[in-house]
């Protein structure tokens, strides 16, 4: 066994080493669906930028790749088709100079068609392209009014509460309503809509368009608008009328959008131009472009648009939601550091990667502006590289971990090169920085809202969105952290450390649920949460016999299939429930196989079939086939993490091997 292990070891290594980028990182595409890809089309249209003619082609050709069957789009690989992307890729493609009669887009109008609701009920995220486009009406777009974005943030149901991409996108999309941006497409524009609504333009059908503002289409909707959230779009019109008659109404108005233009663009500098993510940074762009078509911090996040872009030509061009080199970095540093021993790693790989992983940290503080609306940066490592500035606590954690894995192994990193315990120490204070007081860690801030903002859900088509809760994930991750710097460094602030990590222990142990298992909210999902949850509990020194641990244990192994591996179904994020894959899954059987290995003195049956299946599905060339999505964010939207086959295994071979030449070098009973 121990052979066959580090032969797989060998070529998995060799082949995540053969795809490091020049600089020393590693990155993979993160990728979701096509909607960001139609956004971009629109923003281009919009403020009058060419696009040429072989991006168009390969835009179009990613159109048709990724269509479904029934001539509809989903809201990821694999969900069923939903009438928001649908209307967006369609729109998109029609404005790339795609015919009307060609076969793709008379396939999606079917699809269209057959389902009830019509464009009308299109999500509200969808209702504000569509109007900015000039293909939907203004007045029947639901969103906050501009001046709800001045409420203080003392009061609890203040925006700045909200979680740090809500508070961004939904003041982008009160301030977009409040110009009532509209682009005239011209002649275009009359096909689409004739199109899309048919002879639907009537009095009376406009009236009906009115009645239905708060109807989600039935393929969509996973959070309807509640009564609560109808009265609040209600009164928003309400004061959309009556200002006209309030003295100093558009006086207050303009002073809103002074003010939120101003966060806009401290947050786009703050970011290097990209954004939070691609969906805030391009309404951020036509509002700048809107007050300035000449603004130079405008065109530098235009420009910016291109670190997100990824084109083949298997799958044409695209856009990603976001970009993952720390993420994708750190766990590859893990995964090449544990397998250094077993696969004969090249140590220029793991230098050059650690030091490109310790220039991604923060090493200066935002500015005042920012800080003003946010917490701390300094010290912290961003999911994407460091010019993205949205630093988090996870990425931060697997960032030291990866770090100190590193150093563990004999003159890998020259004394100059390491790093130094002032910056240890401020990443530290930083992760401690993003401690909630129920011991839990939030993902980009500390939770900031009260808890009833969980049960307020604007976005119609994704899980609860206000709310910065305290996640599994980043709390495992951030207890494997603070106590790796306990055991290798614990004269960096010991006290507050150890508090901190007998706190998220009793967070983590009091979140386990009654069948063993954790839920996740950034992962496909209670393996994933198992996982991560188990190795920080036995590296905060919990006995693998602990009753709880040993519940999960008895859950992994009962939903072991019969060949060996695991497989997990995205679905089960969307009810916390556990939903068995109609296959195994290459990072399901990874992450299950790692957390039973952290129970074993010696590999069981359980494990031992696990490693099997990994080394079974392996390529020649040391990589592993891409199988589903393994990544979430808000409950419905799975991301497909294309390096996660990678390294997530070469981390289960490593420790099985480990386990292995451990048991290879007991002394044997004659």
């Amino acid at each position: 066994m121990l052979n066959k292990l580090k032969c797989g070891l060998k070529s998995a290594v060799d082949y995540l080493i053969s795809v490091q980028s020049p600089a020393g990182e590693w990155e993979g595409e993160v990728y979701w669906c096509p909607v960001p890809t139609a956004q971009v089309v629109f923003t281009y249209i919009i403020i009058g930028r060419p696009i040429p003619l072989e991006e168009v082609d390969a835009i179009l050709h990613h159109f048709k790749e990724t269509q479904r069957s029934d001539g509809g789009w989903g809201l990821h690989p694999e969900s069923p088709s939903y009438r928001y992307v649908t209307t967006l890729v369609y729109v998109a493609a029609r404005l790339l100079g795609m015919s009307a009669d060609v076969v793709m887009l008379q396939r999606a109008r079917s699809w269209l068609t057959v389902n009830s609701g019509g464009v009308d009920s299109v999500p509200t995220f969808g209702k504000v392209w569509l109007a900015m486009l000039g293909l939907y009406d203004w007045q029947f777009v639901n969103v906050y009014g501009l001046e709800f974005f001045l409420v203080p943030q003392w009061i609890f149901f203040s925006p700045e509460r909200f979680s740090h991409v809500s508070r961004s996108i939904f003041r982008s999309l009160a301030y977009l309503k409040s110009i009532r941006l509209k682009h005239d497409l011209g002649l275009l524009g009359q096909q689409l809509k004739h199109e899309l609504y048919g002879s639907a333009t009537t009095a009376a059908d406009v009236r009906q368009r009115h009645r239905g503002r708060h109807t989600i289409a039935e393929t969509d909707v996973f959070c309807a608008p509640g009564r609560g959230s109808r009265m609040v779009y209600d009164l928003f019109r309400w004061g959309e009328t009556l200002r006209a008659h309030v003295p100093g109404a558009e006086k207050l108005r303009e002073k809103c959008r002074r003010l939120c233009l101003e966060r806009i663009r401290v947050e786009q500098r703050c970011s290097e131009f990209q954004g939070v993510a691609i969906l805030s940074s391009l309404p951020n762009i036509l509002i700048m472009w809107q007050a300035n078509d000449a603004d130079p911090e405008m065109h530098r996040s235009i420009e910016a648009l291109s670190s997100y872009r990824w084109n083949d030509a298997s799958e044409g061009a695209r856009y990603a939601l976001v970009r993952s080199v720390t993420w994708d970095t750190a766990f590859t540093l893990q995964a090449l550091a544990r397998a250094f021993a077993t696969a004969d790693v090249a140590p220029t790989s793991l230098r050059a990667g650690y030091q490109r992983l310790l220039d991604m940290q923060a090493n200066e503080e935002l500015t005042a502006d920012a800080r003003a609306a946010r917490d701390i940066n300094l010290g912290g490592w961003c999911f994407g590289d460091e010019t993205n500035g949205w630093t988090a606590s996870d990425c931060t954690a697997e960032s030291i971990i990866a770090l100190l894995d590193c150093h563990r192994i004999p003159n890998l990193v020259f004394q100059d090169n390491l790093i130094s315990k002032v910056r240890l120490r401020t990443a530290i204070d930083f992760l401690l920085s993003r401690q909630n007081i129920d011991g839990g860690f939030g993902s980009f801030e500390r939770r900031r809202g009260w808890k009833i903002l969980a049960n307020i859900n604007p976005s119609e088509i994704y899980g609860p969105c206000l709310y910065e809760a305290s996640y599994i994930e980043c709390s495992a991750s951030a207890l494997r952290a603070l106590c790796a710097c306990a055991t290798h460094h614990p004269d960096i602030a010991a006290e507050t450390v150890a508090t901190a990590i007998a706190s998220t222990t009793e967070f983590l142990l009091r979140q386990q649920r009654p069948d063993g298992t954790w839920f996740a909210s950034w992962g496909v999902n209670l393996i994933y949460a198992a996982w991560l949850a188990v190795e920080a509990l036995r590296a905060a020194q919990i006995p693998g016999g602990h009753p709880g641990l040993r519940l999960t244990a008895q859950w992994l192994r009962s939903i072991q299939r019969s060949d060996g591996g695991w497989g997990e179904h995205f679905s089960g994020c969307h009810t916390g429930s556990y939903v068995p894959h109609t296959n195994s899954l290459v990072s399901s059987t990874a992450w299950a196989s790692l957390a039973l290995m952290a129970f074993e003195a010696q590999p069981s049956e359980a494990t031992e079939r696990g490693i099997e299946w990994l080394l079974a599905h392996q390529n020649t060339d040391g990589s592993w086939r891409r199988d589903a999505v393994n990544g979430v964010f808000l409950l419905t939207s799975m991301l497909d993490y294309r390096l996660y086959n990678a390294y997530f295994p070469i981390l289960a071979l490593s420790r099985a091997a480990a386990i292995s030449a451990r048991d290879d070098n007991k002394p044997k009973r004659v």
